[in-house]
């Protein structure tokens, strides 16, 4: 709570303790070392990383867009920025999202946080270089998703690309689910990387139901919030998204996630 005493209540306040994750994480941020951040889903690596950053653009008086969030999809961009509005905005700092569907960069008073996907700001980086000279850290989400694909070179050239327009040091920080080599992917994207690793995750209260409109009741008995879906296929998601999901939540809710599971060897 000392090291971030500017930011501690919009991104902490709520929570009556931190996760490990976000113990180890902090110093390390705030000492502006690159690091990739290991931490179950849902296990706060967000925050872990975010709230030292914040911590770091307001002490250090950080000015254009100095931290840019990549995503591999455009749901969960869509999802983080919404997240980080909420934590941000009582700081007074402004985040904006930029991917295929959706444009809020300001060019002529540019935000100080770009939410976007590689794709969209491959994009920005050939038609608007000048917006990503004051880029002071970038934040790569869920790296073991694009990780040995196509997506994955893409992202390493852009990271090269910024460093080069920006007229500051870069920091990098990933940001992933477990994986078997973590070193390794981490130097395939920064260089001289700080390893943070927290492999507890949440308790889980479960309840066993027989099909999905009972889970999607039990959803509505019990006031929640979000649920995951999972699938085994893209088109089974699809599937499901456009046709009996629709059935128990507003098309407007549902958002749909392709992903990929390592496969251990």
């Amino acid at each position: 709570k000392k090291m971030l005493p500017l930011v501690w209540g919009p991104f902490y306040g709520r929570f009556d303790n931190l996760r490990e994750v976000q113990r180890l994480a902090v110093p390390v941020v705030l000492g502006g070392s690159n690091a990739l951040i290991i931490s179950s889903t849902a296990g706060g690596k967000t925050e872990a990383v975010f709230a030292p950053l914040t911590q770091r653009l307001i002490m250090e008086g950080w000015q254009g867009t100095s931290i840019i969030y990549i995503s591999p999809t455009r749901a969960l961009a869509s999802d983080i920025r919404g997240r980080l509005e909420s934590m941000l905005t009582p700081l007074g700092i402004k985040a904006a999202l930029r991917s295929g569907d959706i444009k809020e960069l300001d060019r002529t008073n540019p935000q100080d946080v770009l939410v976007t996907t590689p794709e969209s700001l491959d994009s920005m980086v050939s038609r608007m270089p000048a917006l990503l000279k004051d880029v002071r850290a970038i934040v790569l989400d869920e790296l073991h998703m694009v990780d040995g694909s196509y997506r994955g070179d893409q992202l390493r050239i852009l990271l090269r690309r910024i460093e080069a327009l920006s007229n500051n040091p870069v920091s990098i920080y990933g940001a992933s689910a477990t994986v078997s080599d973590p070193m390794g992917l981490a130097l395939r994207y920064m260089s001289s990387p700080i390893i943070v690793s927290s492999p507890g995750g949440r308790d889980i209260d479960y309840q066993i139901v027989p099909s999905l409109e009972k889970a999607a009741r039990a959803f509505r008995e019990k006031e929640l919030k979000k649920c995951l879906v999972f699938c085994n296929t893209p088109e089974e998601a699809e599937t499901l998204a456009n046709g009996e999901l629709r059935q128990w939540f507003p098309p407007s809710v549902l958002k749909v996630h392709h992903g990929k599971l390592q496969v251990p060897k």
